[in-house]
């Protein structure tokens, strides 16, 4: 299960660097309500992230899940 947690953990950071793009490429655009909502979408991913982390700490000090 810790090795589903890390993957999931990898996706949510690939995701965050991946909006970067998004949102570097709307604001080239002008389109600044794209850049809102990959900005929203980007923060979902980042507390979603932090909530993974947060559990496999808890899961590596406590040694079981």
């Amino acid at each position: 299960m810790n090795k589903i947690c890390l993957a999931r953990l990898k996706n949510k950071s690939e995701a965050v660097q991946i909006y970067n793009t998004y949102i570097q490429d709307a604001q080239n655009t002008d389109s600044q309500a794209c850049v809102e909502l990959f900005k929203k979408l980007q923060q979902q991913e980042i507390k979603q992230a932090e909530e993974v982390r947060g559990h496999l700490q808890e899961v590596m000090q406590k040694g079981k899940m």
